[in-house]
C-alpha cells in the first residue's frame, strides 16, 4: 500500500509543497505502524470508509 508522493510528474520533475509531505509521510508511517501492531485489515476497512463517506457528502453537497 506504497504509494509515491503527491507532486510527482511525468517527466521525473518534483513539484510539493511541505504540508503535502508531511500528509504522506503520515499516511505511509500510519500504515507502517498499523503492520507491526497488527491492525492493517481494520486500517484498510476505515480508509475505504472514509473514502466513501467523502464522496457521498461531496454527492451530496453538489
Amino acid at each position: 500500500m506504497v504509494h509515491s508522493p503527491p507532486g510527482w510528474n511525468d517527466n521525473g520533475g518534483f513539484q510539493m509543497n511541505i504540508r503535502s509531505l508531511l500528509y504522506w509521510l503520515a499516511r505511509i508511517l500510519g500504515d507502517v505502524n498499523a503492520v507491526r501492531r497488527g491492525r492493517i485489515g481494520q486500517r484498510i476497512v476505515r480508509r475505504v470508509a472514509g473514502k466513501a463517506t467523502g464522496r457521498a457528502l461531496r454527492k451530496t453537497l453538489r
